[in-house]
């Protein structure tokens, strides 16, 4: 199929699901969508099945405008596109609305000290960034090009924007079973209208070592399918508590979309599986649980496939590590040339760095940046893009944070305490390496508000039952 009729095809796919999935959330859900929050659910929807990063070569060059694409791609004034207008009058209207009309200034309780933490952490390399960003501009003569910078402030839009349409109410009616598996079945949805794009675009689509890829965009991986393969990974050592908790036909769909991550072989989820691992191994060990046999047993069986079959791709060793290594080299010997205040601060994410050599992963970067200069602004190579942002300060403190983080982590898993809150601050605490959740121009941030409101329910659930419980 030709490029042209496989995005006409895929028009229509992705309308269909899209409709689909809308039709679900505010017709079959309704009860569901209002106690989370209507406009939050819209967002959340337009924005998780439009596409930032498509996995389709010629459209991902290019940031060609295709209805997949149509959300981000597509400006509407300036540097703005379609996403960034709806979460500014997002943030406009509640705003005006809690304030001039309801006279109430919404009070938004982050009821977990982790997610209090981590948030600290992701704002404290956010600032340090941003004030990184202005002495190099000053120190390399730059024109102050604000927009640079700005790209990866979205993420600050988005996580305001959802955050205030967001409802933070407790309904007893609805459950954390209920919420989570809402979220879970749109998710799905969109996955399997991601799956068909693939095979519509075919021809087109990138490899990932061995295999086609079938997740049509790459930020599904850094977002839901995160989550829900970390709650299945979770789920092999407290499988009891997390089908209780969650349900065992949403359990079962955890563990179809972990076998689907790992046959699209991405190497960030599999590094944060792997922490996740082992976490979840030394606070068994700890607590002296017998259920660490199983857990060994099963990595030792996973983790020789995944590298047998990446063995057997020339890519694995020419292409993507080779990338990796080239960002990596190429950014300290340009850091070589900053002052020394550039390692302690760092440059700042909007910061670009020269080519001193040519990416060889063609999804590493688009042809349209590299048509306009010879110069780059990530480092793809986990937790690096935060020493690039803010330099060692930021890196120490991110680092500090994020052990304090982990310390209460291991805390609450030796206690048997919420099985499904361990598993979204394990997401929260791991795959947020790059860059940070609140710097993304992707609203990959959407998915981090959304799971620190499961965390908010779940523990209010959980407090509402210890509380029946000691009446009882």
């Amino acid at each position: 199929m030709g490029l042209n009729e496989a995005i006409l095809f895929d028009a229509l796919n992705f309308t269909l699901f899209l409709f689909m999935a809308l039709c679900y959330a505010f017709l079959l859900k309704r009860r569901i969508s209002k106690v989370v929050g209507r406009w939050f659910v819209f967002l959340l929807i337009i924005t998780s099945y439009s596409s930032y990063n498509i996995m389709v070569a010629p459209v991902h060059d290019y940031n060609q405008v295709i209805s997949r694409t149509f959300m981000y791609h597509q400006k509407i004034f300036g540097p703005f596109n379609l996403v960034d207008v709806l979460f500014i009058v997002t943030i406009a209207f509640f705003s005006y609305k809690l304030i001039y009309i309801t006279r109430y200034y919404k009070k938004i309780t982050f009821n977990n000290l982790g997610v209090k933490i981590v948030l600290n952490r992701e704002f404290m390399v956010f600032f340090i960034s941003f004030f990184s960003f202005i002495l190099w501009n000053y120190f390399n003569d730059k024109n102050f090009d604000f927009g640079s910078e700005f790209i990866y402030y979205r993420g600050l839009i988005y996580f305001l924007g959802a955050i205030l349409a967001l409802r933070f109410d407790v309904n007893n009616k609805v459950s954390v079973k209920d919420i989570f598996s809402f979220f879970l079945i749109i998710d799905a949805l969109n996955l399997v209208s991601g799956f068909v794009a693939t095979q519509l675009f075919s021809n087109y689509v990138w490899f990932r070592y061995v295999f086609k890829v079938t997740i049509i965009n790459q930020d599904s991986i850094s977002s839901f399918v995160s989550i829900y393969s970390i709650v299945a990974i979770v789920a092999i050592f407290r499988y009891r508590e997390m089908k209780k908790t969650i349900g065992g036909f949403n359990l079962f769909i955890c563990f179809a979309i972990l076998i689907l991550s790992q046959i699209n072989f991405y190497k960030g989820l599999i590094l944060s599986m792997s922490i996740v691992i082992m976490i979840y191994s030394v606070s068994l060990v700890l607590a002296k649980k017998k259920t660490i046999s199983l857990t060994i047993i099963i990595l030792l069986g996973i983790v020789p496939l995944t590298l047998l079959a990446l063995s057997k791709s020339d890519k694995f060793s020419d292409t993507a590590l080779a990338t990796r290594s080239v960002q990596t080299l190429d950014y300290i010997e340009y850091l070589n040339t900053q002052t020394p205040l550039q390692y302690i601060i760092g440059t700042g994410l909007g910061s670009t760095y020269p080519y001193y050599h040519q990416d060889l992963d063609r999804g590493a970067t688009k042809e349209v940046d590299v048509e306009s200069g010879n110069e780059r602004r990530s480092i793809q190579v986990p937790y690096l893009n935060i020493y690039k942002a803010s330099g060692l300060l930021g890196g120490l403190a991110y680092t500090l944070l994020s052990l304090i983080a982990l310390f209460l982590l291991v805390k609450s898993i030796i206690n048997e305490e919420n099985v499904l809150i361990q598993a979204l601050l394990l997401f929260l605490i791991t795959r947020l390496y790059n860059g940070t959740g609140l710097m993304t121009p992707f609203p990959v941030i959407i998915f981090v508000v959304r799971t620190i409101y499961l965390i908010y329910v779940s523990k209010c659930e959980s407090s509402q039952d210890e509380r029946n419980y000691e009446r009882n």
